[in-house]
């Protein structure tokens, strides 16, 4: 039986082999380009040997995605997962993907809605904004957040899970109007983030010792969607510039190495290796005044 030699077989084999190391909305979104825009169009085409060959599949899939008038983000995402699944990364094909840079909320704004959230720490959403503002959460991990997961004693958060959308169109669910939409929890590699005295004082008012999820009070999770909602309404309440959950990350990773913090330590907390805080350096680099810097040397 001759070996299925496909790019349909190897778009299946890469999604099996490194979907493991992708979190679910990544993993998803790669399952819905090699779906839509790769199998359909090249998967029964042999894998290319030859350079030339190579560039005979990208175009096929290139002019697919023309022709259904996808952005130049879309074809630029699809064409470079296709060149990873080809596992021919010598290929040069456009601009490269640069990845977005941080973008810090102003100070202003930042301290205003810090200063409205402390007023209320018995509302969940305000304890759940003050966390991802103070040790950088993942909206996900925000979501995700268990009383349980909350040591006082040791002064310690273990985050060991996420919670995301379910994608229903591949899960065959039918949506329903009038119901909540389907979340699906994940374990990811869990880290212990220790916590700060301003957290403590965040947390204490509402401290328990439950197995009840933060955001909720209950054994349900919260709908990351939900809570970026509610960040969003109240930035329109307080006349402050749209924040997400990742400005408020990105905020928090940009002022811990402003204020001197270990790049290395910095990676624990938020569970990036050392390439994925880069963007958090070059950004913190533009800031420092290296004449301050080195009279600290004298």
């Amino acid at each position: 039986m001759e070996k299925d030699n496909s790019i349909k077989k190897a778009s299946e084999e890469w999604i099996e082999n490194f979907g493991k190391k992708l979190s679910s909305p990544t993993k998803a979104t790669y399952e819905r380009s090699i779906l839509n825009h790769i199998i359909p169009v090249v998967g029964d085409w042999p894998l290319p040997q030859k350079n030339e060959e190579y560039y005979l599949v990208i175009k096929a899939v290139e002019e697919h995605l023309k022709k259904g008038g996808y952005s130049q983000k879309t074809k630029l995402g699809v064409i470079h997962l296709l060149i990873r699944i080809l596992n021919n990364e010598e290929l040069i094909y456009g601009p490269s993907q640069v990845r977005k840079q941080a973008e810090v909320i102003p100070e202003d704004e930042y301290l205003k809605l810090k200063k409205y959230l402390r007023e209320d720490l018995t509302n969940p959403t305000n304890v759940g904004i003050l966390i991802v503002m103070l040790i950088g959460l993942r909206l996900g991990e925000i979501c995700s957040l268990k009383w349980s997961d909350i040591d006082m004693f040791k002064r310690q958060i273990n985050v060991q899970r996420m919670v995301s959308k379910v994608d229903e169109k591949k899960n065959g669910i039918v949506k329903i109007k009038g119901t909540k939409p389907p979340l699906k929890e994940e374990k990811i590699t869990p880290r212990v983030i220790p916590i700060p005295e301003s957290l403590v004082e965040v947390l204490l008012p509402t401290w328990n010792c439950s197995s009840n999820y933060l955001l909720t009070g209950t054994l349900e999770p919260k709908d990351p969607r939900n809570f970026q909602y509610k960040l969003q309404r109240l930035c329109i309440q307080l006349g402050i510039s749209n924040v997400t959950c990742t400005n408020l990350r990105e905020t928090f990773a940009i002022n811990s190495l402003l204020k001197g913090m270990n790049p290395l330590a910095l990676t624990e907390i938020l569970g990036l290796d050392y390439k994925g805080i880069q963007r958090y350096l070059t950004y913190a680099r533009k800031c420092v005044n290296l004449m301050d810097e080195m009279e600290k040397l004298n």
